[in-house]
């Protein structure tokens, strides 16, 4: 008898060992402990050979919610992403230059809006009174002005931000 009742209590401790919670994936109660983090985003970090249980999972959902995070949305009018690097698209700004001393000079910009903001300043000269610059914006093209006496052939550079 002394016999079945040691190799029962052997076999309960070996076989009848708590596991943790299983009530969610993400329960850590009963699972071991994280010995450490990691440094920017407190990521679980596990002995090797632990039982994380749910504390993996953890990571796991914390992972993929920083990758989300990361996530860039671009459009190829202002913004776009090569070889994992953000560039300006060619239309976000640009030079131009009236011809003689026209008060109006024209840009066709594909996808800009009347309600988006163009910034223009003066390129390779000192202005005159004549050459302070203005902006109108419309559907698809903007259109510098300046009074008609202005400095003939002005540069100009404008850049576009786009209001969505």
């Amino acid at each position: 008898m002394k016999k079945l009742i040691i190799i029962f209590f052997l076999a309960a401790t070996t076989f009848l060992q708590a596991q943790g919670s299983t009530t969610t994936p993400y329960d850590t109660l009963g699972w071991d402990a994280p010995t450490a983090y990691t440094t920017w985003y407190s990521l679980r970090i596990f002995e090797l050979l632990s039982n994380p249980g749910g504390g993996y999972n953890r990571n796991m959902r914390d992972i993929d919610s920083l990758l989300y995070e990361l996530v860039v949305y671009t459009d190829s009018l202002q913004l776009y992403i090569q070889n994992d690097t953000l560039k300006h698209a060619s239309y976000m700004s640009g030079q131009s230059a009236f011809t003689g001393t026209e008060q109006y000079d024209t840009v066709t910009i594909t996808g800009i809006d009347s309600s988006d903001v163009v910034v223009v300043s003066v390129r390779e000269a000192v202005p005159a009174a004549e050459d302070i610059l203005g902006v109108t914006v419309q559907s698809g093209q903007i259109i510098c002005n300046r009074q008609a006496a202005g400095t003939s052939g002005l540069k100009w550079n404008w850049i576009w931000i786009r209001k969505y």
